[in-house]
């Protein structure tokens, strides 16, 4: 039983830094799409 609980608490500290890498990586992908829209507009001019 108190291996359990002692799973539960890594759990929960493991899973705000998972949060914040899929909202880091959220965020690379967004400024990837935004570079490639900006570089086919230029290339079209």
């Amino acid at each position: 039983m108190a291996t359990e609980h002692l799973d539960e608490e890594r759990l929960e500290e493991e899973q705000p830094e998972h949060h914040t890498s899929a909202e880091a990586a959220e965020k690379f992908l967004a400024t990837l799409r935004d570079a490639e829209f900006d570089y086919a507009c230029r290339c079209q001019s």
